[in-house]
């Protein structure tokens, strides 16, 4: 099968992360985000993630793209090799400037850290939640806790996300992502055992469920060290996706606004299916994102193309 032109322009640094790094004698716009971080949903293929890349290139030319995949083997891995397996993603941010660099990479980072970076970060479905959050875990270690929200422009998109972890909902996103009639009767299987595992934990440790974790962490105003409560945010989500529920989005929505979050929010209709809103309305789509893009800014409608 031959490649698209947008993947072409990526470099696989690590297993399922990706980068597209412009020429090096390219500026960018100080309107444009130094960086957009892309956290695919469970089991996405690259030419299904591409068709987000390629827009946001065509937005923003010059303009550093990260885009990190998200398997089913993360979900069974410790925590210790979730985090190895997204050091490659830390390495990106300390080489364009937008946390400071590790120390044994201090010399070789191009760039020194940016006073203001921008960071666009879009994360799809239960699956790039998970990500986003050990990511935030992983440069919580990191001298990156140096960079205050105060000094950055960010924003956060929320795709098909966040949903409840139910049962029935956490059953069908790992078998959707396995073809075999058999293995996926194995994944529904070894997902049921999870959760008998994660209840005997809640009532006899009295430890937070895994998916109510992640909602908690995702709704700390530092999720990543360049987020804050005045960081945008925006739910894009539909009445008709069969994996998370309306209800479960609109909930995190109401706990962030409660909290004194920045939210905005795009809801499709029920046409519109699980990470499939563009698709459903393109224009609207991205007319959404290049709004919370320029609130960031601080800009009106009109301020640029």
């Amino acid at each position: 099968m031959s490649l698209s032109a947008d993947e072409t322009h990526f470099v696989t640094i690590g297993k399922g992360i990706h980068v597209f790094r412009p020429q090096s004698t390219t500026i960018v716009e100080p309107t444009h985000p130094t960086l957009v971080l892309i956290f695919g949903w469970m089991g996405a293929r690259l030419p299904h993630l591409h068709k987000y890349t390629s827009v946001y290139r065509e937005m923003y030319p010059n303009t550093t793209i990260l885009l990190v995949q998200s398997e089913p083997s993360f979900f069974w891995s410790t925590e210790c090799l979730q985090r190895k397996a997204l050091a490659p993603v830390v390495g990106v941010l300390g080489a364009v400037g937008c946390i400071p660099p590790s120390p044994q990479n201090e010399r070789k980072a191009p760039n020194p850290p940016i006073d203001r970076p921008r960071i666009l970060v879009h994360v799809f479905s239960n699956g790039g939640c998970f990500q986003m959050v050990t990511l935030g875990k992983l440069l919580d270690s990191h001298q990156a806790k140096s960079i205050t929200s105060t000094g950055s422009t960010s924003v956060v998109i929320f795709d098909s996300c966040p949903g409840s972890g139910s049962f029935k909902g956490s059953q069908q996103a790992f078998a959707s992502v396995v073809r075999n009639p058999m293995a996926r009767l194995l994944v529904k299987v070894v997902v049921t055992v999870l959760f008998c595992i994660q209840f005997v934990m809640k009532q006899v440790l009295r430890r937070q469920a895994y998916f109510q974790a992640m909602k908690t962490r995702l709704n700390n105003p530092d999720v990543l060290p360049w987020t804050s409560k005045a960081t945008p945010r925006l739910y894009l989500y539909s009445e008709g996706d069969d994996l998370v529920e309306v209800n479960a989005v609109e909930d995190h929505m109401r706990s962030g606004r409660e909290n004194g979050y920045a939210i905005s929010a795009e809801k499709f209709g029920k046409e519109s299916k699980h990470v499939s809103h563009v698709r459903t309305d393109p224009q609207r789509y991205w007319a959404a994102i290049r709004r919370l893009w320029k609130e960031a800014l601080g800009l009106g409608e009109d301020s640029y193309d």
